[in-house]
This record gives C-alpha cells, sequence and structure tokens, in this order.
C-alpha cells in the first residue's frame, strides 16, 4: 500500500467490531493489524508474525493480542505489561 492508501485512511471511523476481525493494515507478508469481538483462533492462517490484535468486545481483561506464530500458523498471546 502506498502513502496515498495511508493518508486516505488516517482518521478514518472504522465500523464496530464484528466477529470476522477487521483488517486495518496488511503487506504482502500477511495482516498486520487487525480488531474484532472475537480473539482469532490459534493456527489461523494470514496474519503476519507480529500481527496485532485488538479485541473490542467490551469486558475487561486482555484486550491486545500479538502473533508470535508464523502466516501459515498464528500463536495468538496476550500482551501484557509487566
Amino acid at each position: 500500500m502506498g502513502l496515498q492508501h495511508k493518508l486516505a485512511t488516517m482518521g478514518k471511523i472504522f465500523p464496530a467490531g464484528v466477529a470476522t476481525p477487521t483488517t486495518l493494515l496488511a503487506s504482502a507478508d500477511g495482516i498486520l493489524l487487525c480488531y474484532g469481538i472475537t480473539a482469532i483462533s490459534d493456527a489461523s492462517e494470514g496474519y503476519a508474525p507480529g500481527c496485532l490484535f485488538i479485541h473490542v468486545d467490551g469486558t475487561a481483561g486482555n484486550c491486545l493480542y500479538c502473533n508470535e506464530g508464523t502466516a501459515a500458523s498464528s500463536d495468538f498471546d496476550a500482551v501484557t505489561v509487566g
């Protein structure tokens, strides 16, 4: 994606989270940033290593996950502080 696309999406309000993750940013390596109300299952395909998933289901607890697996087999773990 070029700079023009990036500038066009800055400040855009995206729709509310749904069960299927909504992609915010992707590259040839896979999805880099996405959000949704249902956590991504491990071993899912298409999520680049380091992909961040924002869990927006409105409940307390973990809300940010990082793919520590591969694009062929994801392994999303909660990002924690401390």
